[in-house]
């Protein structure tokens, strides 16, 4: 893929990126071209579905964001020391819990809302709502407690970094990628960590950072972003499931740029190459999992996908 990196906003305010690229968005091409068609070219808009461990996860977000806002505003700096020298702070767990259940409160409401277009809440099996309060507000906690003592959580530290890049291709399309960092806890040492709330902790016992496609676009926006190559990417893997907190991290050099940045660029291509194909409905491969889960399944939408369920039933 032939590109030209376009670095500044100006050079490209007066015109609409022609592809979107995500990890999520090439994901979804990969799994399903059709599904990636309805989405992002004839843009029907469908509820995100928030499972639970999703819910945690958004709550937990929102709750690093504010106990980040209180550290800059001066408080909590004698339980911080507290949490750092092994000792116990019942101020900082209790707010930490409050925190987390208030927050939860407010957005189950908003999911659970009917009129509520762009998110809905969906239960899984087991999803018991009390329980699922008592057990993540507990795990907020000591969540938090592992981020002061372990990561050096700070005043300084920065949630949700978002960093933007754009590149236009040899075909002329303008790829515009946004990316929202978790956690970058002290922006002098220049670490990245991703949340991940999961009841298969085991997928991230082993990763191959070689080829983890998230890992490779973070270092590479980050660097693009700041002129500085990160030193170091991580996942920070909970499930209150398993009673878990699993960090997986990996070290990295500004040697490490030619290849992260050759793979970045291939993932573009790759989804460039999607965008373009997914308008063939010969393309779209159906499968009794992936079509009975789709929201596209209609025959007003996905017409493929709904006669072969509807063939399928009928054997």
């Amino acid at each position: 893929m032939s590109v030209a990196s376009i670095s500044t906003k100006t050079e490209t305010e007066e015109r609409k990126p022609d592809i979107y690229f995500s990890q999520s968005r090439l994901n979804l091409a990969i799994g399903c071209l059709g599904k990636y068609y309805f989405r992002y070219i004839k843009e029907i808009s469908t509820p995100s579905i928030i499972w639970p461990a999703t819910l945690f996860g958004k709550v937990n977000h929102k709750v690093t964001e504010d106990f980040i806002a209180e550290l800059r505003a001066g408080g909590f700096k004698k339980e911080i020391n507290k949490i750092n020298a092994n000792k116990d702070s019942a101020q900082l767990r209790k707010y930490f819990i409050d925190s987390f259940q208030k927050e939860y409160q407010r957005y189950f409401e908003e999911v659970n809302d009917k009129s509520n277009t762009k998110e809905q809440f969906r239960k899984s099996r087991d999803f018991n709502k009390t329980n699922d309060l008592k057990n993540g507000s507990k795990w907020s906690a000591k969540v938090h407690e592992f981020l002061i003592k372990y990561t050096d959580m700070n005043e300084h530290s920065v949630t949700e970094q978002k960093v933007t890049h754009f590149v236009e291709t040899e075909n002329n399309k303008l790829i515009k990628t946004t990316a929202y960092m978790d956690f970058i806890p002290s922006p002098e040492k220049h670490f990245i960590y991703d949340f991940k709330n999961t009841k298969k902790p085991e997928k991230y016992y082993f990763v191959d950072w070689d080829n983890d496609l998230q890992s490779l676009i973070y270092l590479f926006l980050y660097y693009k972003e700041f002129r500085v190559f990160p030193k170091r990417f991580g996942y920070l893997v909970f499930s209150f499931q398993e009673s878990m907190i699993l960090v997986n991290d990996n070290q990295t050099s500004e040697d490490d740029l030619p290849v992260v940045k050759e793979k970045y660029y291939k993932a573009l291509s790759r989804l460039e190459k999607a965008h373009e194909i997914c308008v063939d409905p010969a393309l779209w491969i159906c499968s009794p999992q992936k079509c009975k889960w789709c929201e596209f399944n209609k025959k007003k939408f996905c017409e493929k996908g709904f006669n072969f369920l509807k063939k399928s039933k009928n054997k």
